[in-house]
């Protein structure tokens, strides 16, 4: 299953990777212990910013996106680290797909469904 997704990527314009130096970020968290604890998160945070903005750049050049975690099997990161001579401290966080949409509009594999905003969004004091 995953093998044919994977593959299906291959007609993509190409592929950003977003990968994490774990060996500074350690580095940051031993030298300020009164926030080192928070260091893991804020980098979750710093990677999911670039990922919107990188999204949204390629989105108003007209091309179609989409973001994948493959990650989580330790042979696809194994596998890009080898590929591109990466550092084993370099952790892999996700892979921006890009390319021309399929006749010019996104596709889904399956209809996405949501709960109602109301539901997910909560505003105080205004």
């Amino acid at each position: 299953m995953l093998g044919k997704m994977i593959g299906g990527f291959a007609g993509a314009y190409g592929t950003v990777l977003w990968l994490e130096d774990t060996e500074a970020l350690d580095g940051l968290a031993a030298k300020n212990p009164l926030f080192g604890s928070l260091v893991p998160q804020w980098g979750d945070h710093s990677s999911g910013m670039h990922q919107f903005l990188a999204w949204t750049a390629l989105e108003l050049e007209g091309l179609g996106c989409n973001l994948q975690h493959f990650n989580f099997m330790d042979e696809f990161e194994t596998a890009v680290k080898k590929e591109w001579d990466l550092p084993d401290t370099w952790r892999l966080k996700s892979q921006l797909v890009f390319g021309a949409p399929v006749d010019g509009k996104l596709v889904r594999r399956k209809e996405r469904t949501y709960a109602p905003l109301e539901e997910r969004v909560k505003v105080f004091g205004a």
